[in-house]
């Protein structure tokens, strides 16, 4: 689908911190809105890093440092409070704590990738009862971040993190991420807490919300509101709420007042309820979702408006595909034994066995990318490459919930290879023995697949070229080629099909909780969707050295059948037009790859076509 030059490996966040003063980080108004009126903020050392310090309203002080030392400085504030004394914050960036106990300091410590923010309140708040040196005093369960200071603390880690990395500002188009709201009435056993927070989820036009922590109207884990949702506007059931139910949902009315503030309205009884929540977190800085868990479900991406839209972006994508891909067949057949001869050269620098099939492939020894443990580490060693495209990459469970579900993926398609293979040439000429064939060349291939889903921003990105094959005992011809394909192409797409069936079964088994480990089976099944989807739409390419370009010659209906099955899952469920405007990036940039390589097949070629011969100019006749 094109060629991205250079392949981008910075999955941690940005190391930028050092870049920006701590004072420039943090802007005075935001402290102000939170917390309380300040003083102009002032240049101070804390920790023997450069820090800003706020005075606000007399009696508390606030220090902010940034540092760019990464796991090393967050490790070292980490142990620097006694396990009593820290509160984890799971899902939020790449690591956050909460510390006390260390003098009369209330801390706040994150971590996204090299850059470390720290914020420190010390002193009291009589406005809210607030005190440093005993933070769980008004803390409900003894977690400080359900406090109205702890969570005007975590807001204020977003906006430094915003304003040192890379993470874009939130839009109103996505309103996923943390938010908070102070509008909750105390419910029994009352007590003075009247801030929740909440993780909001929004995708294909859904939208979700399930309390943290906070008051006591509604128990942790448990969801606060759901329904549908669009750029503007939503409803659908609010719980908790007027009744203290945690099980029966009152109608609701959601309003997107901005990127960083919505609303619910609606009435319970004669209690009529209006509820601001203000955005705490948005997903640029949120790592904890894996890239395979926003997979649209059937019932959400099949709609007269999606399937339409889906229907005209594969008209588009296959037309700028079918003429390039003609053009640059036609090219390379007419030189194919020079990059033949460079394939073979580069196959045996690197290790690979050369290509061959009949007798002569298993005669000679196995190499070791022919025995089960190269398989396996290949197969390992790419699902590793592709994770790569996971936002906020490293030793936490987003990352590893996409590298099993890429993992799973490549098992499946390459099993089906090899089952294909094996079962064809089996029934055939009752023959299915051979060896495992390995392409060295699809890490390359893997590698800018990673390279332009990081470029475009597309996630869960283009997962395609790395695959197991099967050489078989018998010297096939081109007939059991296709026949293989097609037998391979159709299991394909009916695992793509079961997969995305699944995708909701397993998406109410993990539960609201995207870091649990429970989502595992939803991040297998939706490694295979986006596997077999990928396999389908590039694979059936008709470019040689591709699949689809022996399905084409082999029997033409049923390359068209299988091609146009896979691009529209494509479309529909991957590039997901019309279910999240956010999600427009993907869409423009699949489309520029695709354009990308139609000016390469141009180029290619345009590089090979004969030069016109000058025409020869007769010299003058010789003297008679």
């Amino acid at each position: 689908m094109g060629v991205v030059l250079g392949v981008i490996f910075a999955a941690g966040g940005s190391s930028a911190g050092a870049a920006v003063g701590p004072c420039e980080a943090l802007p005075q108004p935001d402290v102000a809105r939170l917390i309380g009126s300040t003083s102009n903020p002032q240049e101070v050392v804390v920790d023997s890093l450069p820090g800003c310090r706020f005075s606000i309203g007399g009696d508390l002080v606030l220090d902010v440092v940034v540092s760019d030392r990464g796991s090393d400085e967050y490790r070292k504030r980490h142990d620097s409070f006694d396990a009593a004394n820290r509160l984890e914050i799971e899902g939020y960036v790449d690591e956050a704590l909460f510390g006390w106990g260390v003098g009369p300091a209330f801390d706040l410590v994150a971590r996204r990738g090299d850059t470390v923010v720290a914020l420190r309140l010390v002193g009291q708040d009589p406005s809210t009862g607030f005190d440093s040196s005993d933070p769980l005093r008004d803390a409900p369960g003894e977690n400080p971040a359900g406090t109205k200071v702890g969570s005007a603390m975590w807001a204020l880690a977003t906006k430094v993190f915003a304003e040192v990395s890379d993470a874009e500002a939130p839009t109103s188009e996505d309103l996923s991420g943390l938010w908070r709201t102070n509008d909750i009435t105390p419910c029994a056993p009352e007590t003075d807490i009247a801030t929740r927070i909440s993780r909001v989820t929004a995708s294909g036009g859904q939208i979700r919300a399930v309390k943290v922590t906070g008051d006591t109207c509604l128990d942790d884990g448990q969801p606060d509101f759901e329904g549908t949702s669009t750029a503007a506007a939503g409803s659908g059931l609010a719980f908790g709420i007027g009744t203290g139910s945690n099980t029966a949902g009152v109608p609701y009315e959601l309003s997107v007042l901005g990127p960083e503030r919505i609303r619910l309205a609606g009435q319970t009884g004669t209690l009529r309820y209006t509820t601001d929540y203000e955005r705490l977190s948005w997903p640029g800085l949120d790592s904890s979702s894996s890239v395979l868990l926003g997979i649209p479900s059937p019932s959400q991406a099949l709609t007269a408006k999606n399937v339409a839209l889906a229907t005209a972006l594969s008209v588009v994508l296959f037309s700028l595909v079918i003429f390039p891909t003609t053009l640059f067949n036609s090219t390379l057949e007419a030189n194919l034994d020079r990059y033949t001869e460079l394939v073979a050269r580069l196959r045996q620098r690197l290790g690979f066995p050369a290509r061959s099939t009949g007798p002569n492939a298993v005669t000679r020894p196995r190499t070791f990318w022919e025995k089960p443990a190269g398989v396996l580490v290949y197969l390992v060693g790419s699902g590793l490459l592709y994770s790569l495209m996971q936002p906020g990459w490293g030793l936490n469970r987003a990352t590893l919930i996409t590298v099993v579900g890429f993992i799973a993926s490549l098992l499946a398609t390459s099993a089906i290879s090899v089952i294909s293979t094996r079962v064809y040439y089996g029934f055939r000429y009752r023959d299915g023995g051979g060896r495992p064939a390995i392409e060295g060349s699809t890490l390359g291939i893997a590698a800018v697949s990673v390279a332009a889903s990081r470029a475009v921003g597309f996630l869960p990105g283009y997962l395609y070229g790395v695959v197991v094959g099967w050489t078989p005992n018998h010297d096939g011809d081109e007939f059991d080629r296709g026949r293989v394909v097609a037998f391979n192409a159709a299991l394909t797409a009916i695992v793509a099909v079961v997969a995305w069936m699944l995708i909701p079964v397993c998406r109410n088994f993990g539960g609201p909780d995207p870091d649990s480990l429970k989502m595992l089976p939803l991040g297998v099944v939706a490694g295979l969707f986006v596997g077999s989807a990928h396999t389908l739409t590039i694979g059936l390419i008709p470019l040689e050295f591709l699949p689809g370009r022996t399905l084409k010659k082999h029997r033409r209906i049923t390359w068209i059948v299988l091609w146009v099955i896979g691009g529209f899952l494509y479309s529909l469920v991957l590039l997901k037009p019309g279910l999240v405007t956010a999600d427009s990036g993907s869409i423009f940039g699949t489309l520029a790859l695709a354009a990308a390589f139609s000016v390469l097949a141009l180029g290619f070629w345009a590089y090979h076509r004969p030069k016109p011969t000058p025409p020869v100019i007769p010299g003058p006749l010789p003297a008679p």
